[in-house]
Order: C-alpha cells, then structure tokens, then sequence
C-alpha cells in the first residue's frame, strides 16, 4: 500500500512538474510573443516619425516657395506702383507747365489788349498815365502769383 502511495504522490509530483514546466513555456512564449509585438511597433512608429519629418519637411518647402512667390507678386506690384506714380507726376507737371504757358499766353493777349486801348486812348489826345499805372499793377500782380 505504501508503495501506491508513493507511486501515486509521485505521479502527482511529476503532474505538478509537467504542469509548471508548461505555465513556464507559456510565460516565455508570452514574453517572447510581447517582445516582438513591442519591436514591431517600435518598427512601424519609427517608419512614422520619418514619414511625419518627411512630410513637415515637405510643408515648410512649400511654404517658402508661396511666400517667395508672394514676395515676387508684391515687388511687382510694387515696382508698378511705382511706375504708375512716376506717370502721374510727371503728366501733373506736364499739365502745371501747359497752364503756366496757358496763363502766360493769356497775360500776352491781355497786355497787346491794353496797349491796344492805349494807343487809342492816345491817339484820341487824352493822357494815358494813370492807366499805364493801372496796367502796369495788374501786370505785376498776375507775374507775382502766378
């Protein structure tokens, strides 16, 4: 009976044996299985980190292409100002100068006027002195302002 006994506590211990043995395969394939899962994660995100440098290095390419694009757009839109502005003041003097020439035009016909009246005003006898003065005032006013 003793020697049942002993078979059975034996069987019992290599039951036991066999069953830790097993959970130890278990939990080596376990960690196993958690370490390739842990590099092929590593793997995967590392592919990913270069894919979102890649693409943020994209993005700022294209951003200094538009804002050197812009810069262009602006100095030609600056150098057309510019050009514009130069046209503008030079037809403002252009038309300063054609009514100065107008108004010194005017001032001829006024003055061949009045030495026209003058001269009929002398030819009639009459003395022509107070209004050479006027003239003469009017003349010196209009070449003052003008």
């Amino acid at each position: 009976a003793r020697a049942r006994l002993d078979e059975k506590k034996k069987d019992e211990l290599l039951v036991t044996h066999m069953s830790r043995q097993q959970q130890i395969r278990w939990k080596a394939e376990k960690a196993a299985q958690e370490e390739a899962n842990a590099e092929y994660h590593a793997a995967q995100l590392k592919k990913l980190n270069a894919h979102l440098r890649e693409e943020e290095a994209m993005a700022i390419r294209e951003k200094f292409e538009r804002a050197r694009n812009n810069q262009g757009f602006l100095l030609s839109q600056m150098a057309q100002k510019r050009s514009k502005a130069e046209e503008e003041k030079a037809e403002e003097l252009i038309q300063a100068e054609m009514a100065k020439q107008w108004m010194g035009d005017d001032d001829a016909i006024y003055e061949q006027y009045a030495q026209l009246c003058l001269d009929e005003y002398a030819a009639a006898g009459k003395n022509t002195k107070p209004i050479e003065l006027l003239v003469s005032k009017q003349l010196n006013s209009t070449k003052l302002t003008s």
